[in-house]
């Protein structure tokens, strides 16, 4: 028979992932995408941003927690939210600030109103009232914010009361992930002369391609994703694949010094929903978007994809050069 400590964890957890998908979905019209596989400090679901029912590119991570155990105090401004160690919380937020995409923390308290009754004296509600159940109050907190840590304590984090998660909640969280959005007015970048010389014919792609491998030791940043793009034979298999045609080899090879320049410049990304698990890993795509113009041509949009894979147990990422093609053409 089941204790009673584990069916109120048993009804947190219903509760919690029940009230963040009831907001998300019904109330900001957004995806979710809740995981059945958690791990301790994992991701429990994805928020799938859209507005007017149209995706931005962009997800969230979610982590649910519910119940006032996590609870350690509160005051008039913040909720002090409990860590089992030092290393613990060290670990968490270690694994928070390696995703790419925005994280929140999602406190769903059922137990006990925090802002209390009208003398600012707490209420405690039975676990299995209906009231703590159907209307509980729950905030969020960026896992990525450099201030959630406290100095005076080592297994706590603080949570703003005025975060509230409920109906309304949409507009802060867009704020938090705003720069990952796709802009429509996407940057123009002129080429550099040493990368124009593919498009003129100066030089052949595979020599263009194998000196920027030297160049860089086959390794360069990207601020987009503020991370290192490895430059290895992965992308150059599948600019040449015959599978492609000749058409599209052709764009992409006379334009690999475009790519160049748009994953060292270009500041931001879009998530592309080819996702697969193979074994220990999440494989998936990123695309980096720009206008590219020369003084012989017009600014013409193209997009350079990233192949990106996630190590499921830490989540840890990396990251290739996969291809470049004009944006009106399928992905691929």
């Amino acid at each position: 028979m089941a204790t009673r400590k584990e069916r109120i964890n048993a009804k947190n957890e219903a509760t919690g992932m029940r009230l963040v998908s009831q907001f998300v979905q019904e109330f900001w019209e957004c995806g979710w995408q809740p995981f059945d596989h958690r791990n301790d400090r994992g991701i429990d679901g994805l928020i799938i941003m859209k507005k007017r029912g149209n995706e931005l590119g962009v997800r969230v991570n979610v982590q649910v927690k519910c119940g006032d155990s996590y609870i350690s105090s509160h005051d008039e401004d913040f909720i002090k939210f409990k860590f089992k160690s030092k290393s613990n919380l060290k670990n968490h937020i270690n694994y928070w600030r390696h995703q790419l995409e925005p994280a929140i923390l999602v406190l769903v308290n059922p137990s006990k109103k925090l802002g209390g009754n009208s003398k600012g004296e707490e209420i405690d509600i039975d676990f299995n009232s209906f009231e703590g159940r159907l209307n509980p109050e729950a905030w969020w907190v960026d896992l990525k914010d450099q201030n959630i840590e406290l100095s005076t304590a080592e297994t706590l984090i603080k949570i703003p009361k005025s975060q509230q998660f409920n109906a309304h909640s949409k507009g802060a969280i867009v704020k938090i992930c705003k720069n990952l959005i796709p802009n429509p007015n996407y940057s123009t970048l002129s080429l550099k002369s040493e990368n124009l010389k593919l498009i003129h014919g100066k030089i052949k792609a595979r020599e263009f391609y194998n000196s920027w491998k030297k160049e860089c030791s086959g390794i360069v940043y990207c601020p987009a994703i503020d991370d290192n793009v490895i430059i290895s034979n992965t992308g150059w298999k599948h600019i040449t694949s015959k599978h492609r045609g000749a058409e599209r080899i052709d764009f992409s090879k006379r334009y690999l010094g475009a790519a160049k320049q748009i994953i060292e410049q270009v500041g931001g990304f879009i998530n592309h929903p080819q996702k697969r698990l193979k074994g220990e890993f999440n494989e998936f795509k990123i695309g980096l978007i720009a206008y590219v113009e020369t003084k012989e041509t017009a600014p013409l949009l193209v997009q350079v994809i990233l192949a990106g894979r996630e190590d499921v147990t830490t989540r840890l990422r990396k990251y290739w050069f996969y291809s470049i093609h004009p944006i009106k053409a399928k992905i691929s």
